[in-house]
């Protein structure tokens, strides 16, 4: 139990860290003094770098076959988070980062509507009410746009968190992408769709240069990694609502930095969009731990003849699983497949690391699952 304590703390630190270095966005645009596009062309080729880098040093050098082996599938997961990448710094420089910050936070409410118009999965309905609240909050920060510039910025956002919705949707829907492949794909297609539209890339001064690539690197690659890293020893929903520490960093530093500071028509829609997210997630995660002491002890009694290290087989998705984003998807994908045993908790359950049930490393991925909806395997035995 000490042991496990030290992971969870260790992810929940992960998980922060990465909020923080995704928060930094706007604070390096604020600093360069280019061009959207140039901006967008040097983030991009040093964060594709980092991302390529790591990703090898994480899951060795076949991983780098992922990047030419893209399916349609796999095109179309990148190609909507670079459309993503192509409107989020020019709507950072045309209105303000609160107004941005808040609309990003509607992403997982925007997956939930294109889940439901496209995969026919049809919400919890703590989530539609959350997603009506969210809605109110963006019509109050829209309302309180001031002209061309600010009104373009706002729909650049609203084109981003669509655009991660999308992509979101399009991952659960064709489980084996290699997320972090794409991932570098995406930002190495940013880079090559800017480079024609950018006017500053000669006249970047070598101190601009090294901010630009702790943008790529800090921001981008070092956020997506601890991010991975760390939701793999927390709850998929715990990861979630940690991360959404992200929103109100974001206009935190250019406070601190610039002395920038949110209208209060920003404020209330976003404590309403931000109240939705939070409550939805806190709603998920409780539904998850809402385990009857009857089945706790039951299924204790069928843990205690496993062990760690031991492989077992996934034979059926919990009943009582939510159907929050990605959660039932991934258990779903795990189904027929072998896992070593990593952890047992007090009530039973087995952690399993599942990553390469989505297509990438065993540890990116973990779940709890009851021991009733696994079976041990015998090694002596043929299956």
């Amino acid at each position: 139990m000490t042991e496990a304590r030290s992971q969870h703390r260790l992810g929940i630190a992960l998980v922060v860290a990465a909020a923080v270095f995704w928060s930094t966005a706007p604070f390096f645009t604020r600093l360069l003094a280019y061009d959207s596009c140039t901006i967008l062309f040097w983030r991009g080729l040093f964060a594709g770098i980092m991302i390529t880098g790591l990703m090898v040093f994480l899951q060795g050098r076949a991983s780098l076959r992922d990047l030419i082996r893209f399916d349609v599938n796999g095109w179309l997961v990148a190609s909507f988070s670079t459309l993503a990448m192509i409107a989020f710094i020019p709507a950072l420089q045309l209105t303000d980062v609160s107004n941005v910050a808040i609309i990003i936070a509607t992403g997982p409410f925007l997956a939930a509507a294109l889940a439901w118009i496209w995969l026919k999965e049809i919400p919890h309905r703590r989530t539609m009410l959350a997603s009506v609240a969210a809605l109110v909050g963006v019509v109050i920060i829209v309302g309180g746009a001031r002209g061309g510039a600010d009104i373009l910025g706002v729909a650049l956002a609203c084109f981003m968190a669509l655009a991660i919705a999308a992509m979101t949707v399009t991952v659960r829907r064709h489980r084996n992408t290699p997320m972090i492949a794409a991932a570098a794909l995406s930002n190495f297609l940013g880079s090559a769709i800017s480079l024609p539209f950018a006017h500053g890339i000669t006249a970047v001064s070598g101190f601009d240069l090294l901010i630009l690539a702790m943008f790529g690197c800090f921001q981008v690659a070092l956020g997506l990694t601890l991010f991975f890293l760390g939701s793999r020893l927390l709850l998929s929903g715990q990861a979630a609502l940690i991360s959404t520490l992200e929103t109100p960093l974001m206009p935190f530093w250019i406070w601190v930095g610039f002395g920038d500071v949110p209208t209060l028509r920003v404020l209330a829609g976003g404590a309403l969009v931000m109240g939705a997210v939070v409550a939805d997630i806190i709603g998920d995660m409780r539904a998850k731990r809402q385990v009857p002491h009857s089945a706790c002890q039951e299924a204790t009694k069928v843990s205690h003849a496993m062990k760690i290290g031991d492989p077992v087989e996934v034979v059926a998705v919990p009943a009582s699983l939510p159907s929050g984003m990605g959660t039932q998807a991934l258990f779903e994908a795990c189904v027929g497949r072998v896992f070593p045993v990593e952890g047992i908790n007090e009530c039973g359950f087995l952690e399993l690391h599942v990553g390469e049930a989505v297509g990438e490393a065993s540890y990116m991925h973990s779940i709890w699952i009851e021991a009733d909806c696994v079976r041990r395997i015998d090694p002596m035995v043929p299956c």
